[in-house]
């Protein structure tokens, strides 16, 4: 016989990263994802530094100018003025780059592959900042002043080719050619490349031709290639004599950039890497397995901010498609994300994938438009880890008075998620009881009177800080070494808590519409034979064990709490109601 059975699965909390207490931002680049953040406490760029290595990854490299936009946003985001500056990672040195900064181009040590000629370089003191190849011997290297005009080997990645520009111009005036008709200036990155230009320049009447490389008077803070640089007018100038060196700071309103003495007290924005793209190809269960044994885990895309930086991420992969945390359960009928949570958010490029016909699929990104597409999990495709639980922090903070507390005050506890938005579907809980319309909850307590006006405590009991959407946090209000509550009682939002020496309170923190904890009804269709009693406990605990034990091989992962739906006549189990006439159907 046919029955329907109805599944509640209660899907766990996310689990514990770091709370943040700076305003941020996340940006994707080619090769990384960013999370910027801006500190408003002044300290000098080495001080910065250090700061932002201990508690992120670096003092911020920036490629582009959508992370220069993305910057300026957040500065307005944490209230700085019109005329604030903070410190990047970018600091007076005296390192060699390639023009073309793309990490992606090189592999191993390749962006370190140098062939100079003995002596070289030389010419530091003498502005010998650009790098030209001579057509004569092995093609060794020496280091030229840039306003010398030659021609050049631009790099062509449409094709992967080395073309040779036979018109004199000075480094800067070759490099813009290069970028506006191929890609950019040539980068060797090894002695076989070295070998094809050597080729190509050999009829050349001339002694050197431009490459790529090029001397820096400027390096980043974390060792990054890139060679984007968004200087104000007249900068840098090297103002003064300056003994400490120069480092640059970030104008707040133009984004432009100054140098300036790094001993100085300033600002400064930190950047924290987020997810990593991993370019080799394992099938669905081997690459989830990879991110928990290396990472966290594959990344799961519970909003459009974070499909937004998989996108990015995705257009710097091998394969045509991208796995991503996304499971399929047929039996089930549902698609879940390996951190345990259902799709509400989802960015499916058709029905067909929405719904496959495969007993089990694993969901991918799409590297070329950022769909998402399902295929069976023996795919290879390269695949994206999270290092960090992408999920909001909540905060718990004393609104007023300022601590100490004293018998009588009335005292002022706000709750609040920063950038939640989904107030209409989701609201705070307040000793189980829901709390509609606000955006943030706030609580009153008023601490008993005492003649003595002794110090009371308010403090947090469970769990320990940082809080997160979805935890149940309990508050203890005391008052040490007092005796009179007999007398004297504690005040909630106005009401009496007689008999009660110290007051506890529990708060629910909303759930996220990305990340939401609920309650999953699940409809199922099983053939199972006449004389099985499916109102037998022990049999429904079976089953729910079965289907318990496939979510968890599936990648779904916590404390999943399965039980079954009983109908309006108590049943769990009801027979297929078109049986008869199917069979009826068949007959004829």
């Amino acid at each position: 016989m046919g029955i329907f059975l109805l599944l509640m699965l209660l899907f766990p909390a996310p689990g514990n990263t770091r709370a943040l207490s700076h305003s941020r931002t996340i940006l994707l680049t080619s090769d990384r994802s960013y999370s910027f953040h801006v500190v408003k406490e002044g300290k000098t760029w080495a001080a910065a530094q250090q700061y932002c290595r201990e508690e992120f990854t670096d003092l911020a490299t920036i490629d582009n100018m959508a992370q220069i936009d993305e910057i300026k946003r957040e500065m307005q985001d944490a209230g700085v003025g019109a005329g604030w500056r903070g410190w990047i990672g970018l600091k007076q040195g005296r390192s060699w780059q390639w023009s073309l900064a793309d990490t992606n181009f090189y592999e191993g040590n390749e962006a370190e592959f140098r062939n100079w000629n003995d002596g070289e370089p030389n010419g530091w003191s003498m502005g010998q900042e650009c790098v030209g190849t001579e057509k004569e011997g092995g093609g060794q290297w020496h280091d030229l002043r840039c306003p010398a005009t030659l021609p050049f080997i631009c790099y062509n990645g449409a094709d992967s080719s080395l073309v040779l520009i036979n018109e004199a111009k000075n480094w800067t005036e070759a490099q813009k050619y290069c970028r506006e008709k191929h890609t950019d200036l040539a980068s060797v990155r090894n002695q076989t490349e070295n070998d094809q230009i050597r080729y190509l320049i050999s009829g050349l009447r001339g002694v050197h031709v431009w490459i790529g490389l090029f001397r820096d008077a400027w390096e980043w803070s974390d060792g990054s290639s890139s060679s984007f640089r968004h200087w104000e007018r007249g900068e840098p100038n090297y103002g003064g004599d300056n003994p400490q060196g120069f480092c640059v700071e970030m104008k707040s309103r133009s984004g432009q950039w100054n140098d300036h003495s790094c001993d100085q007290q300033k600002g400064f924005i930190c950047y924290e890497d987020k997810l990593v793209l991993v370019r080799e190809n394992k099938t669905w269960m081997d690459a989830m397995q990879y991110c928990r044994q290396h990472h966290v885990d594959l990344v799961s895309v519970t909003s459009e901010k974070i499909q937004r930086w998989v996108e990015g991420w995705a257009k710097a992969a091998t394969s045509p498609h991208v796995w991503l945390g996304l499971s399929y359960h047929r039996s089930l009928g549902f698609w879940s994300w390996v951190n345990g949570y259902s799709v509400s958010y989802d960015n499916f490029a058709s029905n067909a994938d929405r719904m496959p016909g495969w007993d089990t699929a694993g969901g991918a990104v799409r590297r070329d438009g950022g769909q998402w597409v399902s295929f069976q999990e023996t795919k290879q495709l390269n695949f994206i880890c999270t290092d960090e639980d992408l999920n909001p922090l909540a905060t718990v903070q004393v609104v007023s008075p300022q601590s100490p507390f004293y018998a009588g005050d009335v005292v002022t506890l706000r709750c609040d998620i920063t950038d939640y938005r989904d107030w209409l579907q989701y609201v705070w809980l307040k000793d189980s009881t829901p709390v509609p319309d606000q955006t943030s909850l706030t609580i009153n307590i008023t601490l008993p009177l005492e003649a003595d006006l002794p110090n009371a405590t308010v403090e947090v009991v469970s769990p320990p800080p940082p809080f997160y959407s979805g935890d149940v946090v309990t508050l203890r209000c005391d008052i040490p070494e007092y005796s009179d509550w007999h007398q004297h009682g504690w005040l909630k939002d106005g009401t009496p808590i007689p008999g009660m020496t110290s007051e506890t309170i529990t708060i629910t923190l909303p759930q996220d519409a990305a990340v939401v904890k609920r309650t999953q009804l699940v409809r199922v269709e099983m053939e199972v034979s006449d004389d099985m009693d499916m109102e037998d406990p022990d049999l429904q605990k079976a089953f729910l064990q079965q289907i318990g034990a496939r979510l968890k091989a599936k990648g779904v992962r916590g404390d999943v709490k399965l039980s079954w739906r009983k109908q309006p006549d108590g049943k769990v189990f009801h027979k297929k109601k078109n049986d008869k006439k199917k069979e009826k159907r068949d007959e004829l």
